[in-house]
């Protein structure tokens, strides 16, 4: 459980994260009443065990709880809220906090569908507590409405006020989401459930909860009776709760039905990767834990795979994985030009190769190295598509294709270099660089992309498995008889998915020269053909006794045409 109280602002909004799965405890046959209220509908919470009235903590109060209470004190028509009355001995006084209250338990955990609120799981305890669990029942719809035209609830919803109930189910934190409206100046708190939310705003939910990792949004089991207090809760690319926006029920009521009111927020933590100097937890320098010891990872040969994974391991499943760009960690910074340049970070290793379907980042093929680098391998996690193209529209790229920001994933197969090509546009004024796969290109544009990294004798194009959660940056990419890749047009993806489907993605590399017909010459009236090949054994001219139909002069990659010094025109 969370507390975040912020009494300057006048909108104290509650947030609760219900845990769904309870098991029933304490199932005593116990008596409740209210206390100090107006009426026998509302005041401070009490509940008999033991023949002694004891009072309940307000801590983990939320409205399922306050459900229940009403539900076992007879009220069956209206809704369940807070109810709010100054007291003197409400809080801790005095130099010495002396406690208040004698309570019977805290920490309640309904699911509304319990008959008794002893039966629902809580913490039992005989201490005190200055703050306490309070009722008011029976709010009809028109009531409610007029409560909620009289707070001057805004359209924005603040985080600043969260309290979350938690438990665990299979790694994950996993439960409705109620949320409070906190205004001490007036009797009866609006409290409730949600219809809608978006996945921005789960993941920013869970954030604020102390759940680094974000979550998902879900669809829970309501109870019968819970009052909806909020219509929807749009965050979109924000990056705090406080710049949501939110649209609030008239009566407590869904109008379009319950869609998302819950959340599934990632409990798991990984100790062997985290993210370091970023402004959340979201980005930042990798870091990787072998022995005991951080270590960064050199930025050498760093790519779009590298972060997928690295996203992964970190819990993050939702949205994409881009690099993430700021100054070194202070003190240092970069290589030094005067002195000689001198190391600046202790690493573990540089030139990982992931294939992107690896569970950890320590499981790819890497070059070991406890050495020091000048740059740093970094991510940007959770990337959603709306943010994908705001970054997209905002980094300004040329419609022509750059090959210093090309960066190939290879591996070797029968003399080639194989693999998937993956392109980042190296803004470095961009928090976020885009980085991601190729869709499409032309024969061209594999023989210019496999020049500009190192292999003078070209290649063709290929399409090769992508995983799962890669965004595909270059839709098409189209050289025809360019013989640079600055004269290639590319398109470019909206929001990283390929809309015509993946077709040539990859590359294969010939890592050793190829003989190729520059010429075919067919004499009329000669059953013969010259062919002029281009090979290691230099240029040569050789004679063919007989027509080759013209499918015979495409070699396969492992056809080899002998050459011979002697050969005669």
């Amino acid at each position: 459980m969370a507390f975040f109280h912020t009494s300057s602002f006048q909108l104290k909004t509650l947030v609760f994260l219900v845990l769904m799965s309870y098991k029933r405890a304490f199932a005593v046959d116990s008596s409740v009443r209210l206390d100090g209220g107006s009426s026998d509908k509302e005041g401070f919470v009490q509940i008999n065990v033991t023949g002694e009235w004891g009072n309940i903590c307000s801590d983990g109060w939320d409205a399922l709880d306050a459900l229940v209470t009403c539900r076992q004190l007879g009220f069956t028509e209206g809704y369940a809220m807070f109810w709010s009355k100054q007291s003197s001995s409400h809080y801790w006084d005095g130099t010495t906090p002396e406690p208040t209250f004698l309570t019977e338990g805290s920490n309640f955990a309904c699911n509304g569908n319990e008959e008794t609120l002893l039966s629902c799981k809580y913490t039992k305890q005989d201490t005190y507590c200055p703050t306490l669990a309070t009722v008011t029942c029976g709010i009809t719809a028109a009531k409610y409405n007029a409560v909620l035209a009289n707070t001057n609830l805004p359209a924005d919803f603040d985080s600043r006020q969260l309290i979350n109930t938690v438990g665990t189910s299979n790694g994950n934190s996993h439960g409705q989401l109620l949320v409070t409206h906190n205004n001490n100046q007036k009797p009866v708190h609006l409290t409730g459930g949600v219809c809608d939310m978006d996945q921005q705003a789960a993941m920013l939910i869970c954030d604020a909860h102390g759940y680094s990792r974000g979550g998902e949004k879900t669809k829970v089991p309501t109870p019968e009776g819970l009052p909806m207090f909020i219509g929807t809760i749009t965050c979109l690319d924000s990056l705090r709760l406080d710049y949501c926006k939110t649209q609030f029920t008239s009566t407590g009521v869904c109008p379009d039905g319950i869609k998302y009111n819950g959340v599934q927020c990632f409990a798991t933590v990984d100790s062997s990767v985290r993210l370091y100097g970023g402004s959340s937890d979201k980005e930042g320098f990798v870091q990787i834990n072998v022995t005991g010891e951080w270590r960064y990872i050199c930025n050498d040969g760093w790519d779009a795979l590298d972060a997928l994974v690295t996203c992964r391991q970190l819990g993050f499943t939702e949205g994409y994985a881009m690099f993430w760009s700021k100054p070194s960690p202070p003190p240092h910074y970069y290589y030094h030009s005067t002195p000689p340049p001198e190391p600046t970070f202790l690493t573990e290793g540089s030139n990982f190769a992931c294939n992107g379907n690896e569970e950890t980042l320590l499981s790819c093929k890497y070059t070991k190295h406890d050495t020091y680098c000048s740059t740093l391998a970094t991510v940007a996690c959770g990337i959603t598509a709306a943010k994908y193209n705001e970054v997209l529209v905002n980094a300004n790229i040329p419609a022509h294709f750059d090959s210093r920001h090309l960066i190939n994933t290879i591996g070797t197969s029968n003399g080639n270099s194989h693999g998937q090509l993956l392109v980042t546009h190296n803004n470095n004024q961009k928090p976020v660089h885009l980085t991601g796969g190729v869709c499409d290109m032309d024969q061209q544009a594999a023989m210019l992309i496999c020049d500009a990294h190192g292999y003078s004798h070209g290649g063709e194009k290929t399409k090769v498995p992508t995983p799962e959660g890669l965004p595909m940056f270059i839709g098409t990419i189209t050289c025809l008889n360019s013989w640079g890749l600055r004269d290639c047009k590319t398109r470019l993806t909206s929001t990283g998915v390929c809309p015509d489907g993946i077709k040539y993605n990859g590359l294969r590399c010939y890592t050793t020269e190829r003989p190729s017909v520059i010429g075919a010459f067919v004499f009329a009236g000669v059953s013969s053909i010259l062919i002029l090949i281009a090979g290691a054994c230099g240029v040569h001219w050789i004679r063919k006794d007989r027509k080759i139909p013209h499918a015979a002069l495409e070699n396969e990659p492992d056809d080899v045409i002998a050459c011979q010094s002697d050969s005669e025109p």
